[in-house]
């Protein structure tokens, strides 16, 4: 298995709203699972809209799909409470969204390839730092982001459209 990661292309948006779907039903009654809703987040539209913009970076087994990560500007209402490391505005920041792992990679390395993918398009672009947020009871995703260097900033309420307002522990690295 040779993992390799590109930016998405308008090709590649019914095989990413397959995935996600893939991932939602696998994850339905899964305690540390991301709370996405099959429809409502994340869906082939959404997932399109922002492979449109160019902010998607996927994650391939050959031509097959195994991992997609959103990375833009946008960050969800709660984010300016957090006391961020980097003094930087949204635009001099990728915030990380919908890290998706196909099943079948789960703990294979492929979302640590996909996060490094980021950061390093965000050294290329002049970003001063990675941030996201992470449910609170999703485990892996938190043991990931810690593993890959980034720095825990405590538990923020987030306001999402797709969940009600809840705490999501906020991370950053600076870059």
């Amino acid at each position: 298995m040779e993992i390799t990661v590109r930016k998405a292309e308008k090709k590649d948006i019914k095989e990413l709203g397959i995935l996600y779907d893939m991932i939602i039903d696998q994850q339905e009654f899964c305690p540390t699972s991301p709370k996405w809703t099959k429809g409502v987040y994340p869906t082939e539209a959404t997932v399109g809209a922002e492979v449109g913009k160019g902010e998607v970076i996927i994650a391939l087994d050959g031509d097959r799909i195994v991992g997609s990560i959103i990375r833009n500007h946008v960050k969800a209402p709660g984010y300016e409470t957090a006391p961020w490391k980097a003094d930087a505005a949204d635009d001099e920041v990728f915030f990380i969204h919908t890290l998706g792992i196909h099943p079948d990679y789960q703990k294979k390395g492929v979302g640590r390839k996909l996060v490094a993918a980021v950061e390093d398009d965000g050294r290329a672009n002049g970003m001063k730092a990675v941030r996201l947020d992470v449910i609170l009871q999703n485990a892996p995703s938190k043991a990931l982001f810690l593993a890959s260097g980034y720095d825990y900033l405590g538990t923020f309420t987030l306001f999402y459209d797709s969940v009600e307002p809840q705490p999501f522990m906020l991370f950053e690295k600076v870059l």
